[in-house]
This record gives structure tokens, sequence and C-alpha cells, in this order.
């Protein structure tokens, strides 16, 4: 998206990662904005969006990519692995797209990717 022009909003946990792809993307001459966010946490998903519009002014695109799945059989789940997956893979990508969709205006164009 940043080689096509977009300006992006990288989110993750680790903000070591976020510096390292920001500073690649603006070493093409891209624009890159790095938002340290735990999709688990709706305040963290809420600021975050804060943070992009405040910044860019706008919120266009949305492309939840946050997901993981237990790394054992399922024989082995805990509940507490159920849990964090449900939270990061349903509860997070929600509310993700709640937050992002209470930006737009009735006239806004802008998509969602899951």
């Amino acid at each position: 998206m940043a080689h096509a022009g977009a300006k992006v909003a990288l989110a993750a946990r680790d903000r070591a990662a976020l510096d390292t792809l920001a500073g690649a993307i603006r070493a093409e001459g891209g624009d890159a904005l790095p938002v340290v966010l735990d999709v688990r946490d709706l305040k963290q998903i809420n600021a975050a969006v804060e943070q992009v519009v405040a910044h860019y002014g706008q919120l266009d695109i949305l492309v939840n990519n946050a997901g993981l799945g237990a790394n054992h059989t399922a024989v082995n789940v805990t509940e507490a692995d159920w849990d964090e997956m449900m939270d990061v893979n349903l509860k997070g990508l929600f509310f993700c797209c709640q937050a992002a969709g209470g930006t737009c205006s009735s006239g806004a164009t802008g998509a969602s990717s899951t």
C-alpha cells in the first residue's frame, strides 16, 4: 500500500518491529506512522484509531491482520489458549472495525479488510 502512495499506520505490540518497518517505508519515500497496539485491549484500539485520525486527518482503509492460533493439537488447547485466540481473532477484529467505522462520516468512503 505504501508503494502505491498510501499513507500507512502500522499497528503491533512490538515497538521495535514497528519502528524498523516504518523506517524501511520512509527510506523508500513512503509515509508511515507506527502505533503500538494490543487488539485485546479496547482502550488501546480506540486510542490507536484516534492517534491515526489526529495524525492523518482521516482513516480510509482498515486491514485487520492480527491473528493467532494454538501451536499445539486441539486436544491440548487450554481455556486460556482459547480465550486469547478469541480475544485477538474475534474481539480484536470486531472492535477495530467498530472504532474505525466510527470515524467515518455519512458520506465517507472506505474499506475494511479482514
